[in-house]
């Protein structure tokens, strides 16, 4: 049952990233012009 708690865990990260990486991304195209 413990793999249960670290399943949750793996996936928090992932979707932590999509948004992070977004605003990055579009940060620096609206500032490049």
């Amino acid at each position: 049952m413990k793999g249960s708690p670290a399943a949750p865990a793996t996936p928090a990260p992932v979707p932590a990233q999509g948004p992070a990486a977004a605003p990055v991304e579009v940060a620096p195209a609206p500032a490049a012009p």
